[in-house]
């Protein structure tokens, strides 16, 4: 993979994801698509299995560096390196897992591999929070909540993939091209399924 376009289209994204965050939010729930994850997820289905980890790895860290939660004065904000670093590091290893029993041509096989990179990587941050929680009074969440939050945010961004790949669909040659992918099938390809023909 050509990593210099992969950071390149990482700051577009985190520019998309931070300047269309307020106006994407669903009312009080807060929760918004992350066009991080729909990057993290094409990234996955298109690279080698290292190389979608430690992209998982960097586009984690930069949501974390951009992840501000109100600690438990209401006043201060808290940041935490780590917890969607390793959840987004995580969702990427099992969207390369799951790759291969997608079928290709099915418009929402992609957008089912979002729906469970999102919630994968938004679980195992809760997760990782709780326990920072149990011994940093400064860190207040509520668990039930954050993970009703991170099922809207789930589905509401496999929405987003859906419409983008709908969009995108003629420019995907051009984008695995610009990559440097290998030619390992991807769902974000929507090309037909390779015919097997036996030797005689």
């Amino acid at each position: 993979m050509n990593w210099l376009v992969f950071f390149i289209g990482a700051w577009l994204t985190m520019g998309l994801e931070l300047g269309l965050r307020d106006g994407l939010s669903l009312g009080p729930t807060g929760a918004a698509p992350s066009f991080a994850m729909i990057y993290l997820v094409f990234i996955a289905l298109s690279s080698p299995r290292r190389t979608a980890v430690w992209a998982g790895l960097v586009i984690g860290i930069l949501l974390d560096l951009t992840r501000a939660m109100p600690a438990a004065d209401g006043v201060a904000i808290v940041r935490a390196i780590g917890p969607m670093a390793v959840g987004c590091a995580l969702a990427a290893y099992t969207a390369t897992i799951v790759r291969s029993s997608l079928y290709h041509r099915n418009p929402i096989a992609a957008p089912m591999v979002v729906v469970l990179a999102t919630f994968l990587a938004q679980l195992v941050a809760l997760a990782l929070l709780t326990m920072r929680s149990w011994y940093d009074p400064a860190l207040a969440q509520s668990a039930s909540r954050e993970l009703l939050r991170a099922v809207i945010i789930s589905g509401y961004t496999a929405l987003v993939a859906f419409g983008l790949g709908i969009i995108l669909r003629p420019l995907l040659p051009a984008f695995a091209s610009l990559f440097m992918f290998d030619a390992t099938p991807s769902a974000w390809r929507w090309g037909p399924p390779r015919r097997h023909t036996g030797s005689r």
